[in-house]
Protein backbone atom coordinates (compact mmCIF):
# COMPACT_ATOMS: atom_id res chain seq x y z
CA UNK A 1 0.00 0.00 0.00
CA UNK A 2 1.25 3.65 -0.52
CA UNK A 3 1.36 6.19 2.23
CA UNK A 4 2.11 9.63 0.22
CA UNK A 5 4.19 12.13 2.73
CA UNK A 6 3.08 14.87 2.03
CA UNK A 7 -0.33 13.90 1.14
CA UNK A 8 -0.79 14.65 -2.75
CA UNK A 9 -4.17 14.26 -4.70
CA UNK A 10 -4.92 11.74 -6.79
CA UNK A 11 -6.81 10.49 -9.79
CA UNK A 12 -8.34 6.95 -10.22
CA UNK A 13 -9.38 6.23 -13.52
CA UNK A 14 -10.77 2.47 -14.92
CA UNK A 15 -8.30 0.64 -16.73
CA UNK A 16 -9.93 -0.42 -19.47
CA UNK A 17 -11.73 2.92 -20.92
CA UNK A 18 -8.45 4.58 -22.56
CA UNK A 19 -10.74 6.68 -24.45
CA UNK A 20 -13.07 8.68 -22.10
CA UNK A 21 -9.98 8.64 -19.53
CA UNK A 22 -6.99 8.71 -21.36
CA UNK A 23 -3.95 8.72 -18.99
CA UNK A 24 -1.81 11.67 -21.05
CA UNK A 25 -4.59 14.24 -19.82
CA UNK A 26 -4.09 13.12 -16.04
CA UNK A 27 -0.60 13.88 -16.00
CA UNK A 28 -0.81 17.86 -16.44
CA UNK A 29 -1.90 17.44 -12.39
CA UNK A 30 0.38 16.81 -9.82
CA UNK A 31 0.31 13.65 -8.02
CA UNK A 32 -0.31 9.57 -8.81
CA UNK A 33 -2.76 8.37 -11.35
CA UNK A 34 -4.70 5.36 -9.43
CA UNK A 35 -5.69 2.57 -12.39
CA UNK A 36 -8.49 0.85 -11.27
CA UNK A 37 -8.13 -3.03 -11.94
CA UNK A 38 -10.78 -4.17 -10.69
CA UNK A 39 -13.58 -4.40 -13.79
CA UNK A 40 -13.16 -7.01 -15.61
CA UNK A 41 -16.47 -8.36 -14.39
CA UNK A 42 -18.76 -5.94 -13.48
CA UNK A 43 -21.70 -6.08 -11.12
CA UNK A 44 -24.34 -6.54 -13.84
CA UNK A 45 -22.27 -8.56 -15.73
CA UNK A 46 -21.57 -12.77 -15.57
CA UNK A 47 -19.61 -13.96 -12.69
CA UNK A 48 -16.22 -14.26 -12.70
CA UNK A 49 -12.96 -12.86 -10.80
CA UNK A 50 -13.24 -8.93 -10.73
CA UNK A 51 -9.55 -9.66 -12.53
CA UNK A 52 -7.08 -11.81 -13.55
CA UNK A 53 -3.46 -11.52 -14.51
CA UNK A 54 -3.56 -11.70 -17.99
CA UNK A 55 -6.01 -8.86 -17.94
CA UNK A 56 -4.17 -6.68 -15.42
CA UNK A 57 -1.21 -7.32 -18.16
CA UNK A 58 -3.09 -6.10 -20.47
CA UNK A 59 -5.10 -3.02 -18.92
CA UNK A 60 -1.90 -1.75 -16.86
CA UNK A 61 -0.06 -2.73 -20.24
CA UNK A 62 -1.97 0.31 -21.73
CA UNK A 63 -1.57 2.95 -19.39
CA UNK A 64 2.02 2.37 -18.76
CA UNK A 65 2.82 2.55 -22.60
CA UNK A 66 0.88 5.63 -22.68
CA UNK A 67 3.21 7.73 -19.89
CA UNK A 68 5.51 5.07 -18.20
CA UNK A 69 5.08 3.32 -14.67
CA UNK A 70 6.80 6.11 -12.18
CA UNK A 71 3.48 8.11 -11.21
CA UNK A 72 1.24 4.71 -11.93
CA UNK A 73 -0.59 2.92 -8.53
CA UNK A 74 -2.16 -0.02 -8.92
CA UNK A 75 -5.97 -0.15 -7.72
CA UNK A 76 -6.94 -3.14 -6.69
CA UNK A 77 -10.02 -4.36 -5.05
CA UNK A 78 -10.10 -5.07 -1.05
CA UNK A 79 -14.06 -6.83 -1.84
CA UNK A 80 -15.36 -9.39 -4.08
CA UNK A 81 -19.14 -9.37 -5.64
CA UNK A 82 -21.71 -11.74 -4.69
CA UNK A 83 -24.17 -12.28 -7.97
CA UNK A 84 -28.03 -13.44 -7.54
CA UNK A 85 -29.98 -14.71 -10.99
CA UNK A 86 -30.95 -11.94 -12.58
CA UNK A 87 -29.75 -9.15 -10.14
CA UNK A 88 -26.87 -7.09 -10.04
CA UNK A 89 -24.31 -8.28 -7.66
CA UNK A 90 -23.71 -6.52 -4.62
CA UNK A 91 -20.30 -5.68 -3.07
CA UNK A 92 -18.88 -8.08 -0.14
CA UNK A 93 -16.06 -7.99 2.13
CA UNK A 94 -13.90 -11.03 2.38
CA UNK A 95 -15.74 -11.37 6.14
CA UNK A 96 -19.16 -11.60 3.96
CA UNK A 97 -18.01 -13.92 1.56
CA UNK A 98 -16.81 -16.29 4.08
CA UNK A 99 -20.10 -15.92 6.53
CA UNK A 100 -21.98 -16.68 3.57
CA UNK A 101 -20.10 -19.42 2.65
CA UNK A 102 -20.17 -20.83 6.37
CA UNK A 103 -24.00 -20.60 6.28
CA UNK A 104 -24.39 -22.02 3.17
CA UNK A 105 -21.77 -24.82 4.13
CA UNK A 106 -20.20 -24.49 1.03
CA UNK A 107 -16.29 -24.11 0.43
CA UNK A 108 -14.49 -20.68 -0.75
CA UNK A 109 -11.77 -22.54 -3.29
CA UNK A 110 -8.88 -20.45 -5.00
CA UNK A 111 -9.48 -20.24 -8.53
CA UNK A 112 -6.00 -21.51 -10.07
CA UNK A 113 -6.25 -18.64 -13.41
CA UNK A 114 -7.27 -15.92 -11.16
CA UNK A 115 -5.82 -16.67 -8.20
CA UNK A 116 -9.38 -15.39 -6.75
CA UNK A 117 -11.69 -17.09 -4.08
CA UNK A 118 -14.92 -18.59 -5.71
CA UNK A 119 -17.98 -20.08 -4.04
CA UNK A 120 -21.48 -21.39 -5.17
CA UNK A 121 -24.79 -22.08 -3.38
CA UNK A 122 -26.49 -23.77 -6.18
CA UNK A 123 -29.04 -22.07 -7.25
CA UNK A 124 -28.93 -18.95 -5.04
CA UNK A 125 -25.68 -17.02 -5.87
CA UNK A 126 -22.06 -16.92 -6.61
CA UNK A 127 -19.29 -15.15 -4.72
CA UNK A 128 -16.16 -14.04 -6.08
CA UNK A 129 -13.67 -12.15 -4.07
CA UNK A 130 -9.45 -11.75 -3.24
CA UNK A 131 -7.91 -12.47 -0.38
CA UNK A 132 -4.13 -11.37 1.08
CA UNK A 133 -2.81 -14.30 -1.44
CA UNK A 134 -4.60 -12.73 -4.45
CA UNK A 135 -3.34 -9.06 -3.35
CA UNK A 136 -0.01 -10.61 -3.29
CA UNK A 137 -0.33 -12.33 -6.68
CA UNK A 138 -1.46 -9.20 -8.44
CA UNK A 139 0.68 -6.96 -6.74
CA UNK A 140 3.67 -9.16 -8.47
CA UNK A 141 2.26 -8.57 -11.49
CA UNK A 142 1.97 -5.29 -11.42
CA UNK A 143 5.69 -4.95 -10.24
CA UNK A 144 6.34 -7.26 -13.40
CA UNK A 145 5.61 -3.90 -15.62
CA UNK A 146 7.50 -1.55 -13.32
CA UNK A 147 4.62 -0.50 -11.05
CA UNK A 148 5.55 -0.84 -7.54
CA UNK A 149 3.25 0.94 -5.62
CA UNK A 150 -0.40 -0.37 -4.80
CA UNK A 151 -3.93 0.99 -3.44
CA UNK A 152 -6.55 -1.05 -2.04
CA UNK A 153 -10.10 -0.21 -2.56
CA UNK A 154 -12.36 -1.28 0.08
CA UNK A 155 -15.81 -2.34 0.59
CA UNK A 156 -18.09 1.13 1.50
Amino acid sequence: MVTLDPPLASIAIPSGDTIRFPTRFYTSRPGPIVIKLFDERTPVGAPGPLMTPAWIRRNLGLRIADVGPERIIAGLPGFGYLWRANTPAVRVSLDEARRAAAQASVELVRDPSSGSLHAIQSNMWEIWIGDDETLRLLRAEAATLGVTEVAVFVKR
